[in-house]
């Protein structure tokens, strides 16, 4: 599986008990995706490319958005 395939397929599943990502690449399979530890993610939709990350800080509850481009690679929006 490669980013390719997860942003060909399009969904995106938020776990909300760990605050990870689901990255699917078909119907049965999906990839987990590194994303930074501080950020409670709310919202994540595919743009182009990237996958982009909205959400807010856990410690001080500060809006915050990132933009991946792949499966560990985050970067902030400022």
């Amino acid at each position: 599986m490669t980013w390719n395939e997860c942003k060909n397929f399009g969904v995106v599943e938020i776990v909300p008990g760990n605050n990870t990502l689901k990255l699917y690449y078909n119907q049965w399979s999906f990839c987990l995706a590194g994303n930074p530890i501080f950020l409670n993610i709310t919202d994540a939709f595919w743009q182009g490319n990237n996958l982009i990350l909205r959400g807010y800080n856990m410690s001080n509850g500060q809006p915050l958005i990132y933009i991946m481009d792949g499966f560990n690679s985050y970067r902030p929006i400022f």
